[in-house]
């Protein structure tokens, strides 16, 4: 079966179902899956690049199906907003939310990862292009999408991830102007 589009059949974005309990060696904190530790990210001067660092093993541990892993690198008033082309997109106001949110997901999906395209840096902003592929749960059918995902990072966390189809407008938002592609 070829590979369509999430936005062709009004589909939402969609994890791994097997994230729904904590990996061994994890711990449930507060009633949230967290990685021990996850509350002692170290403040201070940050290194280049270190914030694309974060946000690649962000989308690996996702890859891999480690939610703890996910969770301990997102702050704990982490917001996260869907592309507003989504039919019903989801926007999240906490660690906690998007915990539930991430969850809850695998009813629909089967498989979901993504396949990081670019990461580019541009201050406490990271623009991730990349590309979404899972295949639905009750239908079998393979489907991609090409997103645009802007991170803002504080103190070595995520506190804000938005999504985007279009990228000059991603682009535009981290403050790269529209003559620097990707």
């Amino acid at each position: 079966m070829g590979l369509v589009t999430l936005v062709d059949h009004g589909l939402t974005f969609v994890p791994h179902p097997w994230m729904r309990h904590s990996p061994p060696g994890r711990a449930r904190v507060g009633g949230s899956v967290a990685a021990e530790g996850a509350n002692r990210i170290e403040s201070g001067p940050r290194m280049p690049g270190e914030n694309i660092d974060i946000v690649r093993r962000g989308y690996d541990a996702w890859n891999r199906g480690d939610l703890a892993g996910v969770l301990e690198l997102v702050d704990p008033s982490f917001e996260w907003h869907e592309a507003s082309e989504v039919p019903g997109g989801v926007h999240v106001y906490t660690r906690e939310q998007f915990e539930s949110y991430l969850v809850s997901l695998g009813r629909h999906w089967e498989t979901f990862r993504f396949e990081l395209q670019e990461l580019r840096e541009a201050g406490d902003l990271v623009v991730a292009d990349v590309l979404e592929l899972a295949r639905g749960r009750a239908s079998g059918v393979e489907v991609a999408q090409r997103f645009v995902h802007v991170w803002t990072m504080r103190d070595r966390r995520a506190c804000r991830m938005k999504a985007y189809l279009d990228k000059d407008e991603a682009i535009r938002e981290a403050g790269l102007g529209g003559g620097q592609a990707m």
